[in-house]
């Protein structure tokens, strides 16, 4: 696409009285075929007339074209309304495009004193519209063929994706006298996305007397997600290959209807498997899931909320928060009654008071009298955490480590099992070898709930990190019944003072002797 700059744009005054709109097909690139389209004019006028032309083609020759006239009636004040808002888009424009290869469009603006005023440009859509003027213009005058200044680009109307599994289940006991030899479940979904009524539904039928239905109305907003959405979006699948698997007992498929707003029809079916979908299907399902994520289950489920008692006038507002998921948790004074659980906050940690980015995981409620740490001790919230736009994405990654953390570098206890470690304390020991199994156990569960965490996280890891998770549990009530007090989470609070008296430091997560760096 070639394109050149026309400076030459007059700046409109006074009040708009009438405008006419000439839209031209450009046909630079391929010949017509005959009884297309080439030309239109809309003539919008003040006290609310309208008359539109349509041009066609007679033959591919491009040699003779026919008329079709049409005059309309709409309301004045939305005539005038049209035309102001047709003004506003075009006053203040210094330049306009030309689209060498696109169609294009002329636009004559006439005032109440008889002066005109020119405009062009492309028949192209315009991305600096926060709304377009062109579906402004179509839908006051409810005609949805008109070119206008975008070309009348089709979009997205609807999409509906019916989704239908069938299990055979087979029971283990067959009641008597009993013709069947499978008992059936047939479940369905259907996802529906509507431009017209600005809804988004997805229902699901677990079964003929479970339907759960969850409708969303976000005006502008589901119109907004599928102006985001290609009309030839969800069209291309792969396929299986002709010697797939398929499974007896289980079948999934699903349909997609597709309408848009110029006509087009389009049905897309399918096995719901990789290769089945349309190779863009996970895209959209997951555009899908943020849209209506955005929007949660509602506050009555908030249990920040529900859990939050009120504060008295005496009271002062403690906060516990901590720098790292599973970490120790650390006391900090607030005057923000509005922050709550889970909230990210700025606060001075360590000795030198640098800033950190610490969550919240709970807020308590003290006098004075009752405070759970000298308060000349407790240091103070410096501000609630807000990331900027630009690196919202990047928030887990700015928090700041505290400078005393340790960071693992490498797999605590490689190559020994849980039977051989176990084994290692054996049943007669001393409190600091109960301490230094301890810290090993509780650095390797540690060390592979972390890497639980990928994606790609095997049954096996899993596995591991509960019998190491056991392991840890076994030795910290053992250091329960040690210093006679309640085995009880959170278990780093237990155990600090037995570990440190052994001679570990807490790490944030980790425990490490003293002597080591």
């Amino acid at each position: 696409m070639s394109t050149q700059e026309n400076p030459m744009v007059p700046r409109f005054a006074g009040t708009p009285s009438k405008m006419l709109l000439r839209c031209e097909e450009c046909f630079f690139s391929r010949p017509a075929d005959a009884g297309e389209e080439a030309r239109q004019s809309v003539s919008i006028h003040a006290d609310g007339r309208v008359f539109v032309s349509r041009f066609f083609f007679d033959d591919a020759d491009m040699l003779r074209q026919s008329q079709k006239r049409s005059v309309a009636k709409i309301d004045a004040k939305t005539a005038q309304w049209l035309l102001e808002r047709t003004v506003q888009c075009y006053r203040d424009r210094e330049e306009e495009t030309i689209v060498c290869d696109a169609g294009s469009w002329e636009l004559t603006i006439t005032n109440t004193d008889g002066e005109s005023f020119c405009y062009s440009g492309a028949l192209i859509e315009d991305a600096t519209e926060d709304e377009s003027l062109s579906d402004l213009i179509r839908d006051n005058l409810d005609n949805q063929e008109l070119w206008l200044f975008d070309g009348n680009p089709d979009r997205l109307d609807s999409i509906v994706v019916r989704y239908h599994r069938i299990t055979k289940i087979k029971p283990g006991v067959i009641p008597p006298d009993v013709t069947w030899e499978y008992a059936t479940w047939d479940y369905t979904e259907q996802l529906s996305i509507d431009r017209k009524t600005e809804t988004l539904e997805h229902i699901m039928c677990v079964g003929s007397g479970c339907v759960i239905t969850n409708q969303y109305y976000v005006e502008e907003g589901v119109s907004g997600f599928l102006n985001a959405i290609s009309v030839s979006a969800l069209s291309c699948i792969k396929g299986n290959p002709p010697d797939v698997i398929v499974n007896p007992m289980e079948t999934r498929d699903y349909e997609i209807e597709i309408h848009t707003k110029l006509g087009n029809h389009r049905v897309v079916t399918g096995t719901f498997d990789r290769d089945g979908l349309p190779g863009d299907w996970a895209d959209f399902i997951n555009d899908i899931y943020e849209f209506i994520s955005f929007y949660g289950v509602g506050e009555l489920f908030d249990t920040r909320l529900y859990n939050k008692p009120r504060r008295r006038q005496s009271d002062l507002i403690f906060c516990n928060v901590q720098f790292e998921e599973y970490g120790k948790t650390y006391c900090y004074l607030t005057d923000n009654d509005e922050l709550c659980e889970g909230d990210r906050v700025v606060v001075p940690a360590g000795t030198d008071n640098h800033e950190a980015i610490a969550r919240i995981e709970s807020i308590e409620y003290h006098s004075v009298e009752n405070a759970p740490y000298p308060l000349e001790k407790v240091k103070k919230i410096i501000r609630e955490y807000v990331a900027d736009d630009d690196d919202a994405d990047d928030e887990e990654s700015s928090c700041e480590i505290p400078g005393d953390a340790v960071v693992m570098t490498c797999e605590p206890l490689p190559g020994i099992s849980i039977e051989e470690y176990r084994d290692m304390l054996g049943d007669d020991y001393t409190e600091s070898a109960l301490a230094a199994a301890l810290a090993g156990a509780w650095n390797k569960a540690g060390w592979i709930m972390h890497e639980c965490e990928d994606d790609d996280s095997s049954p096996e890891m899993k596995a591991r990190f509960e019998a190491w998770w056991a392991l840890q549990e076994e030795l910290v009530k053992k250091v329960a019944e040690l210093l006679q007090c309640e085995f009880r989470p959170p278990y780093i609070e237990l155990v600090t003072p037995f570990m440190e008296r052994n001679g570990y430091r807490d790490g944030h997560g980790w425990w490490m002797k003293k002597t080591e760096q």
